[in-house]
């Protein structure tokens, strides 16, 4: 896994893609080896701005050299005012990074059958993933689901033609989900937030299927000094544990997820009900 750093970028370029721009901003470490799954903290708008908090930014593409010398994709929501701050920038704008940030996908051994279900902007990080499935001689398939139309789509399509693209409907997930999990699926991989990867984690937990799921949490320090990205899962231990997102995560095996408990501390969580010292 690549080694986080912290710097100030350069804008070098934007891609506007539907409600989502793809800002290359300069890298000031190598991200060349950023994978599927991983992100990056931005800090956005001034210090005279009442955004105070960094944003988390799905990575897309990155290298290690070229004209400019290495670069890293992010994919910024300007549906979110973090994102639609990036996305406003002009070229050679200064932006503070850190990344590459958290544990990625981890990739079958062999060729599989597998089923990449996203929301919003998070399909960034499945995009990814299924060109490193591809180049393994794995078999994808798309569902896109969501209220906001899924990031991606046309990218999605040079890895894959199998895409159900469901985003900016509404419809039961939990519908949609059973109708693309046939037999031949071996493998599930998600990315979303909490709240809407809950009803998958469950489905997919009862079928039996492998799953992981890489879950957005769009306000985060990277750094583990803030609780913002905090959920239960239980270790392999069986303890469960309030684990932080952002350095845990964000990919989790999404059959140790606590789902029905999100947003809360369980009783039997280690540390729980423990006073302050």
């Amino acid at each position: 896994m690549s080694q986080a750093g912290q710097w100030t970028a350069t804008v070098m370029a934007r891609r506007d893609t539907g409600d989502y721009a793809v800002v290359t901003l300069s890298a000031g470490t190598d991200t060349s080896a950023a994978r599927a799954g991983q992100f990056a903290s931005v800090r956005v708008a001034g210090p005279d701005s009442a955004l105070l908090l960094r944003r988390a930014m799905w990575i897309g593409e990155a290298t290690s050299s070229g004209r400019d010398g290495g670069t890293i994709e992010v994919v910024a929501d300007r549906g979110e005012p973090g994102g639609a701050w990036l996305a406003a920038q002009p070229q050679s704008a200064r932006v503070d990074v850190i990344g590459p940030l958290g544990r990625p996908f981890s990739l079958p051994r062999d060729p599989t059958h597998c089923l990449l279900i996203g929301f919003g902007a998070a399909t960034a990080a499945l995009v990814k993933l299924s060109e490193e499935l591809v180049a393994r001689g794995c078999r994808v398939r798309f569902l896109l689901l969501g209220q906001a139309a899924a990031f991606g789509v046309l990218a999605a399509r040079r890895f894959s033609s199998e895409i159900v693209d469901s985003s900016g409907r509404s419809i039961d997930p939990r519908e949609a989900v059973l109708d693309q999990l046939d037999d031949s699926v071996e493998v599930v991989y998600s990315a979303g937030l909490a709240e809407q990867l809950r009803p998958l984690g469950q489905i997919v937990t009862e079928m039996g299927v492998a799953h992981q799921t890489a879950v957005e949490t769009p306000l985060v320090c990277g750094s583990r000094t803030c609780t913002l990205c905090a959920l239960p899962v239980r270790g392999r231990d069986g303890v469960t544990r309030m684990v932080r997102a952002c350095t845990e995560g964000p990919v989790f095996r999404a059959d140790l997820v606590r789902w029905d408990d999100l947003g809360t501390v369980p009783g039997d969580c280690l540390g729980a009900g423990e006073e302050a010292r």
